[in-house]
């Protein structure tokens, strides 16, 4: 029963850091101009995505895989199987019924925060350039949120 409840939770955490990816390829392209998004399809993604969300995104995969893989071994392919089925069924409801949609305003000023955040740490770090970017990016997507 703990297994299966790990597996809904790291699932869940999965679900949120794809919802959050997915907030920043639609606000991306909406900062992006049709041009530019003819040569780059994700528009701005890459420039406002939160390093944190990445990290976690790839911490929650090798969780969520490295707790199915330990259902298999440790309590057959019966157990797995349900294992892997709760995983699924956990993704799709939190995708659908508990998390905000990538174009909410939740995800949006998480992110403008995070370019905020972003600009005064390279500041601080002497990155004149890379803070300059992005507050330019914040400004961008400031303007195609309004």
């Amino acid at each position: 029963m703990v297994l299966f409840l790990a597996v809904c939770i790291t699932a869940v955490s999965l679900r949120l850091f794809l919802q959050g990816s997915q907030a920043c390829l639609y606000w991306g392209k909406r900062m992006a101009s049709p041009e530019a998004l003819l040569a780059h399809p994700a528009g701005f993604q890459d420039a406002i995505s939160p390093p944190l969300w990445v990290r976690c995104m790839i911490a929650s995969s090798v969780g969520l895989l490295a707790l199915l893989g330990y259902g298999f071994y440790a309590e057959g392919v019966a157990f797995g199987a349900g294992l892997t089925l709760a995983a699924f069924v956990a993704l799709a409801v939190a995708g659908s019924l508990l998390l905000p949609a990538p174009d909410s305003p939740k995800f949006l000023s998480y992110i403008l925060a995070d370019l905020i955040r972003r600009s005064a740490d390279f500041e601080k770090a002497g990155d004149i350039g890379r803070a300059e970017a992005a507050k330019e990016a914040h400004r961008m997507l400031f303007e195609a949120a309004n």
